[in-house]
């Protein structure tokens, strides 16, 4: 949790003092607004916690969902790229900002959204922002908010001392809330699908439809921080190049092809090195590698194809690169001992599995 804080605080760090965009401004003011309120409906209900109240509840568990909700944008944004990582926490918490601004905007004041009669729309507020997160189709946050506000109005006027009205208020604010959802989503949605198109190109190989290089050195970069077991795998087509130079480049291309959709039929992380070489990156054991390398074989054989695989298991919280290098001396090892070899590094030796 402390690792996700740090993170979040030096994205918006750098964001505002190297960008300087006003978006990013007032997305920063928007967080800090927001942690404030919570922090002072936190101190304004300690005092009725042995009362029970549904407020003190509420408050509560509106501060949790907050927090977990930033917990969860950060977890499930790691792996983007840090531009879009940071638009997506920017938006998210600039979300809740301005659904306090469109609840002063129809007449409700900060006292009323806070602690009044009115409070339950902050509950509402904070509830909103969760599928916001999670980035749902519009579908989803409509249903959701929705739901929401069934769930309050049911749960508030059970109470004696409640009005109607309120609830009332809560659908229309959650129809316009779900509407202004919609809109947003569809603004952005083309431009996040031009987005996506554009990064997996530009992380695919366009020969081999695997995975490129560049890929495969940022997910080694991101392994770094895995906090269990994986195994690399280097491979190298056997006479790739005289196959390429005395049957032409388009026999080259298509053994390419072939080679990397056996590969990718036993592998979910395959990617295109270099050349003839082809990377693995697998969370199975290194015997359960082993046995699929040897299923990947004898579909090659089919196709007159053969390889040598180098192999090397990687501890948790280790440097991917130093293991790279050690597949990368399997490999050499594998290629010395003839066609279609296999070798493991495992730290200190080589060794040839059975």
């Amino acid at each position: 949790m402390m690792g996700y804080l740090k993170r979040c605080i030096h994205a918006v760090a750098y964001s505002l003092v190297l960008r300087r965009k006003p978006i990013f401004v007032a997305c920063l003011v928007g967080i800090a607004i927001s942690v404030f309120a919570c922090v002072f409906m936190l101190i304004e209900y300690l005092p009725e916690l042995k009362g029970a109240s549904i407020h003190t509840a509420a408050s509560y568990f509106m501060v949790i969902l907050f927090c977990a909700g930033g917990a969860i944008l950060i977890k499930k944004t790691e792996n983007m790229e840090g531009e879009r990582k940071r638009e997506n926490i920017y938006y998210a918490y600039f979300t809740a900002f301005s659904l306090y601004l469109t609840t002063a905007a129809i007449g409700l004041s900060y006292a009323d959204c806070t602690y009044g009669d009115s409070f339950p729309l902050a509950y509402f507020i904070i509830m909103s922002i969760i599928p916001l997160l999670l980035v749902h189709e519009p579908i989803q946050v409509f249903c959701y908010e929705l739901g929401g506000a069934i769930i309050i109005s049911c749960v508030l006027i059970t109470q004696a001392d409640y009005s109607y009205l309120p609830c009332i208020n809560f659908f229309v604010f959650a129809f316009i809330i779900s509407l202004g959802s919609i809109a947003l989503y569809r603004l952005s949605a083309k431009t996040t699908t031009e987005y996506d198109a554009a990064l997996r190109s530009s992380l695919t190989d366009e020969l081999t439809k695997a995975s490129n290089r560049r890929d495969f050195e940022r997910q080694l970069a991101y392994l770094h921080h895995y906090k269990g077991n994986y195994v690399i795998v280097i491979s190298d087509i056997d006479g790739f190049k005289g196959k390429n130079d005395g049957e032409g480049h388009l026999a080259g291309d298509r053994v390419l092809r072939q080679y990397a959709n056996c590969l990718k039929e036993s592998f979910k992380h395959v990617y295109r090195y270099g050349g003839d070489e082809f990377a693995i990156l697998s969370k199975l054991s290194p015997d359960e590698v082993i046995y699929r390398i040897k299923q990947a074989q004898q579909s090659l054989a089919e196709l007159d194809i053969s390889a040598c695989f180098g192999i090397s298991k990687v501890p948790p919280l280790k440097d991917a690169k130093e293991y790279f290098a050690l597949a990368d001396a399997a490999l050499l090892k594998a290629k010395e001992k003839g066609r279609g070899q296999i070798a493991i590094h495992d730290g200190e030796n080589i060794n040839q599995p059975i």
